[in-house]
């Protein structure tokens, strides 16, 4: 018999009843359960013959707002007997009335499946590109691109992260927030940010980790020289190995990467209730 507890799992239980993580979607969404004890947080422990079987959370972001983050998972010798799908029914009863859910999951896994069968529909796919790149000429529009160590980039450049993240975020709209938030989210203290032109106002932006993760392109994507701005930002750091975060947005950044050497390596997808 099931019983469903409004609890959070204890981070001592988690290996134990669901295994080691196998793709970063669910080392991601087993964090929600940890680190999201706010006001809208809601959780759901199913138990059966006093077994942990699957736990389910979820909380509001304070970004995209629009839908709650949620995360589910059945221990594995409890899946295939609708014990998902049960504790996704409990934790909609657990929201409130009109709540819309949305869920991150590695493309073309039991997750994916598991959630379309569920009635969430895909929101967005996203890539992870790795790019080895010879060193090139530099000239034209490249030698425009100006960089900052993101900790201390300026008003301009973090307004032109905001815009870049919002304009690419047509499919689901951010809340309004302070410059303040903006920066807070830019990266990490030892990122580099790359612009374009060199002087404000930015028409394209990229953030450069030290393990080579990168993620940019124009501000617009409506941009008559979107493509040209991705190029040059990519061709700014050519030379190492990249890891490109590759959006369904991004269709710039695709088109940059047309014909050079890439590998894909991973992709996830999102998935969420239908608006109104």
């Amino acid at each position: 018999m099931l019983r469903v507890r409004s609890t959070v799992p204890r981070d001592e239980d988690v290996i134990d009843v669901f295994g080691e993580p196998i793709h970063w979607t669910i080392e991601q969404g087993r964090r929600c359960w940890a680190d999201h004890r706010e006001p809208s947080c809601r959780f759901v422990l199913v138990d059966e013959d006093d077994l942990v079987v699957a736990a389910c959370g979820a909380f509001l972001p304070e970004l995209h707002d629009r839908r709650f983050w949620a995360y589910v998972e059945v221990a594995p010798m409890a899946r295939q007997r609708g014990i998902g799908t049960f504790a996704i029914r409990e934790l909609r009863r657990a929201l409130p009335e009109h709540a819309r859910l949305r869920v991150k999951c590695e493309v073309d896994s039991s997750g994916e499946r598991f959630a379309a069968e569920n009635g969430l529909i895909e929101l967005q796919r996203t890539q992870s590109v790795v790019l080895n790149r010879e060193p090139s000429q530099t000239g034209g529009m490249v030698d425009d691109v100006w960089a900052t160590a993101a900790s201390d980039a300026g008003d301009e450049v973090v307004d032109a992260w905001r815009r870049f993240y919002v304009d690419g975020h047509r499919w689901d709209p951010p809340a309004l927030q302070p410059l303040a938030f903006w920066r807070s989210v830019l990266g990490g203290p030892d990122d580099t940010v790359f612009v374009w032109p060199s002087a404000p106002p930015y028409r394209g932006l990229a953030i450069l980790g030290p393990d080579g993760s990168w993620a940019g392109g124009a501000v617009d994507r409506d941009d008559p020289d979107a493509l040209r701005i991705a190029d040059a930002l990519l061709r700014s750091v050519a030379g190492r190995r990249l890891e490109v975060e590759l959006d369904g947005w991004m269709v710039e950044v695709a088109a940059a990467l047309d014909g050079l050497a890439t590998l894909v390596i991973d992709e996830a997808v999102i998935l969420g209730d239908p608006l109104d």
